[in-house]
């Protein structure tokens, strides 16, 4: 329960004793009829979680968690919302529909987008999109993995992309979300149109985190930063200078190595290096292709997206830039990179352990 942490989040629910509760990993909510919240009257009935913590515009979002509907009567409301993204509505705007929802209809998902680039929105200047349908019912007792990644721009620069089980389910790049002042929070629970029968989700492992926004490599720095962790023998990349300060002045074990190398590429120049953790060994690994990307998503579970790093570039383009050589650690389970040849070559000549996996991708010397 980390990202709802003491102060930062409000329960909204009729606070009956099975409304809401958590063993301090997992969060269960349940709605009966006529569990109404306070603000909202008799035609809807609610319990769910809303966090204080803001998604700013044009920053891309990585959330992750797990969910399962309890087995129960086959839901008849007309709408019903396990999760959303809420937007912070301006001064003088009514309520409307959240720009980001995963709702049931009838017993099958769906995820659905909304957007207005109107100063002040209304429901008339609301466009709609259901991005995703299941074509099955949702397995009730069954824990699903969810992943969302996310940017809200109502102006057609935000994006969505969403995997289930893996899976990718939505792929989607255009406007999403209202022109307000302030970003939305992320909410999860249950909330519907009123209905006779109980509803009850729960959830584990929520996860939220930023990666750069379009162009953020570029104006963090060309450089890009090596740490070595001496708990076990892996090494660690950012071009984050304040996750740099953070590390070291936090995380002793990890000893820094300086500036590794640079990279001039931009969002519009090059192209994303995703990062992964893997929870099973705590390290990282990056990647430039988006079909490794989304193997891994699919595959490995044990490794959990974090977004993209920092820009490079999958081509030498002009001939003008730098391999970063890639090897596997067939001792732990690490990957190793870097610019030199004479640092491969050695690698290579002395240590049979390391397995040489060839260019990862192209950057700039330091």
């Amino acid at each position: 329960m980390t990202y709802f942490a003491p102060k930062t989040y409000e329960l909204q629910s009729e606070n009956q004793p099975w409304s809401y509760g958590t063993d301090g990993m997992n969060q269960r909510f349940e709605v009966r009829s006529g569990d109404n919240w306070t603000w909202d009257g008799t035609a809807k009935e609610r319990s769910e979680i809303a966090s204080y913590k803001k998604l700013a515009f044009g920053q891309t979002y990585t959330i992750s968690y797990k969910f399962m509907v309890e087995p129960g009567q086959t839901n008849s409301a007309d709408w019903l919302l396990i999760g959303q993204v809420h937007q912070t509505e301006d001064p003088g705007e009514p309520g409307l529909s959240p720009p980001l929802a995963i709702e049931m209809a009838g017993e099958r998902l769906r995820i659905v987008a909304r957007s207005s680039a109107e100063a002040i929105s209304s429901s008339a200047t609301t466009s709609t999109k259901t991005l995703w349908s299941d074509s099955a019912a949702l397995e009730r007792g069954r824990w699903y993995d969810m992943t969302l990644e996310m940017r809200f721009d109502p102006f057609g620069g935000g994006l969505l992309n969403v995997w289930r089980d893996g899976q990718k389910i939505v792929s989607y790049a255009g406007a999403i979300g209202y022109n307000d002042q302030v970003g939305g929070y992320w909410k999860q629970g249950v909330y519907r149109e009123a209905s006779p029968e109980t509803f009850a989700v729960n959830f584990s492992n929520l996860n939220v985190a930023e990666k750069p926004s379009p162009g953020a490599a570029a104006t963090a720095g060309p450089d890009i930063f090596r740490f070595f962790n001496t708990s076990n023998g892996s090494h660690f990349y950012t071009a984050n200078a304040a996750e740099r300060d953070s590390i070291i002045s936090k995380l002793p074990q990890y000893r820094y190595e300086g500036n590794a190398f640079d990279t001039t590429a931009t969002a519009a120049t090059g192209d994303e290096v995703f990062r992964f953790f893997n929870t099973s060994n705590s390290t990282h690994f990056y990647t430039i292709s988006e079909a490794e990307r989304d193997s891994i998503i699919a595959r490995l579970p044990h490794y959990k997206y974090e977004g993209a790093a920092y820009y490079a570039y999958e081509t030498n383009v002009g001939g003008a830039h730098e391999e970063l050589y890639r090897f596997f650690n067939t001792s732990n389970g690490t990957h190793f990179y870097t610019t030199s040849e004479t640092e491969r070559d050695s690698i290579m000549a002395s240590l049979k352990h390391y397995k040489y996996e060839g260019i990862a991708y192209y950057v700039d010397l330091a």
